[in-house]
């Protein structure tokens, strides 16, 4: 439920470092951190700060093991087997449009769209235009 909630207010990166293994990892503080908060749950002197601190630190980590991630692998090596098939494509084409890529990946067109808007985000790819006649081509970096 927590990874569901990063993910709908932004926090992009959160599939790719486990959020769940810091937390094992750091067990006997996360239940520390919880008892404490929970101490004084139904009084005036509620304070739910120890396990907020608890899970700053477990985001914190969780961006420090992601950039770790980053750092030894290259973009490439991030992508699912649809980012790296449309990647591929392009060794035959210089441009490539959503509707095209879904056809040769025999994918649904919104899940090309998700494709290519990875590959964006990850600056293998750059946008041509807008809307429907949008098309893409791989940046000159890759």
């Amino acid at each position: 439920m927590t990874n569901l909630l990063l993910l709908e207010a932004g926090y992009v990166y959160v599939p790719y470092a486990s959020l769940e293994k810091i937390i094992e990892d750091n067990k006997t503080q996360y239940y520390l951190a919880l008892r404490q908060s929970q101490k004084h749950i139904k009084s005036e002197k509620a304070d739910a700060a120890p396990w907020l601190h608890f899970f700053m630190g477990v985001m914190t980590k969780q961006i420090e093991v992601l950039r770790e991630l980053l750092e030894a692998k290259p973009a490439q090596a991030l992508l699912s087997k649809n980012q790296t098939k449309a990647l591929a494509l392009f060794d035959r084409r210089d441009e490539i449009s959503t509707g095209v890529a879904a056809r040769e990946l025999k994918i649904p067109y919104p899940t090309a769209r998700q494709v290519f808007g990875r590959l964006l985000e990850l600056k293998l790819v750059e946008r041509i235009g807008l809307g429907r006649a949008s098309r893409y081509r791989k940046t000159t970096d890759t």
